[in-house]
């Protein structure tokens, strides 16, 4: 596994922002079922990504000036990420932060989030193959879920 801190600043409408949240819910599941033309946008995906600016990144393990590198996706606007160096990696428990004075779209934030000291992982050793016939399995990888959560899903 490799550690990486990313994302973007997405810019929706209201109705758009509300989709998912407003799907039916079965425990802690929520089922979204969306129609909408071939090729056509998502209903309920961003309409672009904003430019924060520079985004830097501070914490553990995480070099003295470190910035997240911008990536441009056509069409949408800034996509922004950051790999350890090999041999590194964020450090369970580590509080880590990104600040930006801004950008042409988004003002000036800092923010930060402790990371759990442990993780959690079921389901991880009952993976041996992926039949593509079948639904595809998921395995979960949870901390505190308001702070953390990822998935792997095998998908065709």
């Amino acid at each position: 596994m490799m550690d990486a801190v990313g994302g973007q600043i997405s810019s929706y409408t209201p109705a758009e922002w509300q989709i998912p949240f407003a799907a039916p819910q079965f425990g802690p599941c929520s089922v979204l079922s969306v129609t909408y033309p071939a090729g056509g946008k998502v209903p309920y995906s961003a309409d672009s990504y904003l430019d924060a600016g520079t985004i830097n990144f501070k914490g553990p393990n995480i070099p003295p000036g470190t910035t997240l590198a911008k990536q441009a996706l056509t069409g949408l606007g800034p996509f922004y990420y950051y790999s350890p160096v090999a041999g590194s990696s964020l450090m369970p428990g580590g509080t880590y932060s990104i600040s930006t004075s801004g950008g042409t779209q988004v003002g000036a934030f800092d923010i930060s989030a402790t990371l759990p000291t442990s993780f959690s992982v079921t389901g991880w050793d009952g993976i041996t193959s992926i039949n593509r016939a079948n639904d595809s399995p998921s395995v979960g990888l949870a901390a505190d879920s308001t702070r953390l959560s990822s998935a792997l899903r095998a998908q065709s």
